[in-house]
């Protein structure tokens, strides 16, 4: 394929144009290229793009690709120089920063008789141990229409609700109003927000202050609230809209204070007292969107994930889904075990097959070493505890005492292990790993 017209100094969106439109997008579907430029030009007014190839349903760009070609550019762009005449075009030169591999794909297909999907049919899916949430076979409802952009990935955000209340305690001294000495904390995927007023300061149920410490949090980009009250006890409703948050949602954690009480919701139903007052945490609106990439990536068996929908709508509404493990290295041989829950249409089902294998990959494995300030531990396999390393480098003769830490295990048998050092003080030699 040729493709001509690149400007010298073509912005990305120009040049992904240009790819487009060299054969109508068959070898560059829309969605299926990134491209990346350096911001400012070198001292030769020139630039250095970055072509990165997405996966798109039809997995058009997987495995190794070829390099592009350079061509001449035509004569007329040319210059000379004006003393040595020497033909002074531009010269441009392609390199492979990373190389492709083939990811395994796997194909999630609705099937039925006779009837429409049903809205209320359902299915989960197993992998690797692991299994998610239920999940809709058509998210966008029996009145979707005939769209497998509408019927097949859902519109619907999640929305849960926080409501304040009190208890009337003023037939023994008290009072029927929410304390402004109150407060909760709400937490999310590890994170918390600052404590938050049960009855705002600025009067009424003024969300703006539930709204920026949710903001604040970087798992949420974006919230709407909508507001009701305050009742006769200056109680409050919030409901929040997760615009950025796709999927059914957990409930948000949340832990109430007042003065030296705290209630930190130990049964785990969303609900916590402190004095008189209670706050609930309630799910008014179950979320839909990328239903499919939300429940998989919630696995730890799972990485990352694209899921993409077949543009072609079965007659009965019946969807297509193609799921690429973007990620793990151990997909290629793996599979989904689906269960089905059809309560009105019973024929209704989910089938998993492998659309595309992933290459054979070796899985995590290996030893390795520390070394601080001339002094190395032994080997310790790449699996080791926080317990394991803090032993290895405490036997260091150039180290006093240290905290270690570790993350979650990933996809793939990976982890993070943080090291603090106590008793070493100041700036201290980085730790050389081998």
């Amino acid at each position: 394929v040729d493709i001509n017209g690149i400007p010298f100094d073509a912005t990305p969106s120009v040049f992904v144009q240009k790819l487009f439109d060299a054969d109508a997008g068959t070898t560059f579907p829309a969605g299926s290229v990134n491209v990346d430029r350096t911001a400012t030009a070198d001292y030769e007014n020139g630039y250095t793009w970055t072509v990165t190839f997405l996966a798109d349903y039809a997995n058009t760009h997987a495995g190794d690709l070829n390099l592009f070609t350079m061509k001449t550019a035509p004569v007329v762009t040319h210059i000379t120089h004006p003393i040595t005449n020497a033909d002074t075009k531009g010269d441009i030169t392609v390199t492979e920063t990373r190389k492709g591999t083939t990811k395994e794909v796997k194909e999630l297909t609705v099937t039925t008789s006779g009837l429409d999907v049903g809205a209320d049919s359902t299915f989960t899916l197993e992998y690797n141990g692991q299994t998610t949430g239920s999940m809709s076979m058509l998210p966008g409802g029996s009145s979707c229409g005939n769209s497998a952009a509408t019927c097949c990935t859902g519109a619907t955000r999640e929305k849960q609700t926080i409501t304040t209340s009190t208890a009337d305690t003023t037939s023994t001294g008290g009072d029927n109003e929410v304390s402004t000495l109150t407060e909760f904390t709400l937490s999310y995927a590890g994170e918390t927000t600052v404590p938050i007023k049960a009855r705002p300061i600025t009067g009424g149920c003024d969300k703006a202050e539930l709204e920026a410490a949710l903001e604040a949090l970087s798992v949420f980009h974006d919230v709407s609230i909508a507001v009701t009250g305050p009742d006769s006890s200056q109680g409050c409703v919030w409901e929040i809209e997760f615009l950025t948050v796709s999927g059914d949602m957990p409930l948000l954690g949340i832990t109430a204070s007042h003065g030296t009480s705290t209630d930190n919701d130990s049964n785990n139903d969303g609900s916590v007292t402190v004095g008189d007052d209670t706050i609930q945490v309630q799910s008014s609106v179950n979320g839909n969107v990328d239903a499919i990439k939300t429940e998989l990536e919630g696995l730890s068996t799972v990485g990352t994930v694209t899921v993409t929908v077949d543009p072609s709508l079965g007659v009965n509404k019946e969807c297509t889904w193609k799921v690429t493990f973007d990620t793990n290295t151990d997909a290629a041989g793996q599979s989904f075990t689906v269960t089905n829950t059809a309560p009105t249409n019973t024929n209704d089902a989910v089938g998993a097959s492998t659309s595309s294998a992933g290459a054979d990959l070796s899985p995590l494995a290996g030893e390795f070493t520390i070394e601080f300030d001339g002094q190395r531990t032994g080997y310790l396999p790449h699996s080791a505890s926080a317990a394991d390393v803090e032993a290895a480098l405490d036997e260091l003769s150039t180290i006093g005492d240290v905290d270690v830490s570790e993350s979650a295990t990933d996809e793939n048998g990976g982890k993070t292990w943080s090291v603090t050092f106590l008793s070493n003080l100041g700036d201290v030699s980085p730790l050389v790993v081998n």
